[in-house]
This record gives C-alpha cells, structure tokens and sequence, in this order.
C-alpha cells in the first residue's frame, strides 16, 4: 500500500488522487464522523458510547467488501479497540489502495484526561474516564520506527 500523497498542484493528477476520483472512499470506526463515501462500524453506538453513523455494521476483523473496493481508507482510532488490530490491517490493505490509520501512542485514557484537564473541558476529561471505565482499549500500539509490519 502506497502512502498517501498531496497534489502535485500543477494539474496533473497523481496516482492516488486518479484512484481516489474513480472509487468510493472507507470510513472504518466512523464513529459519529460523516467523512467517507461509505460509513462502516461495529454498532449504532461506540464501544465509549458515543452515537455512530453508520452506513454499514460490520467487524473491522472481516469487511463485507470485495477486493480493492475502496481507494483510500481512514481508519483512526480503531485498532486499539479490536482483538487483533494485524488483521484489521490486513482488511484494510485488502478493500483499500491507500489509507490513513491512526492511533493513541499512550493508552490513549491518560492522554484524552489530562488535555481535557489543562483545557478545562469536561467533556474530554470525561470520555477518558468513560473508555477507562468500559475497557474499551485493548492495546498499547507502539510502531517500531512508526512503522507497522
């Protein structure tokens, strides 16, 4: 999977921005995000219980899609919610030619409290507590090199 670039700003068309203009694109864990084409996650609700938008209800683990059915892919904060975030890639790298995923470099609980601490936003602080509370996060991702074999 080649890695997402910008344009080349000089109105030529890059590879990904030609795939990205002739196939749908993947919102994986969309959670309460609209971004995408096609809107997939586990339930109506976050494993934190925040309301999603989805168009699909599928597992990350086994997409319903066929090869190669997507241009790009975003997938953030997703792999540390699932039991085994090597075969989420590995459906991503399967329905998608490109993709962004993203994920917290601590336990991601920890993080979100303290921002909404030295912000003084309730609400941040409480979604860290909530996905503490549920167990919602299952792994620590921490790439080598930042990378993800």
């Amino acid at each position: 999977m080649a890695p997402y670039r910008e344009s080349t700003g000089h109105g030529i068309l890059t590879k990904v921005e030609r795939s990205v203009a002739e196939k749908p694109t993947l919102n994986l864990g969309c959670g309460p995000d609209n971004w995408g084409d096609m809107k997939v996650d586990i339930a109506f609700r976050t494993q934190t219980g925040l309301p999603s938008l989805p168009d699909v209800i599928a597992d990350a683990q086994q997409l319903p899609f066929r090869d190669y059915s997507f241009s790009f892919c975003r997938c953030w904060h997703v792999i540390e919610h699932v039991d085994d975030p090597r075969q989420v890639i590995n459906e991503i790298r399967r329905v998608a030619d490109h993709a962004s995923i993203r994920f917290p470099r601590d336990n991601g609980v920890t993080s979100r409290f303290l921002i909404g601490l030295c912000r003084l936003n309730l609400r941040d602080m409480l979604q860290g507590v909530r996905t503490r509370r549920k167990g919602a996060h299952k792994w620590v991702i921490i790439p080598e090199d930042g990378v993800i074999p």
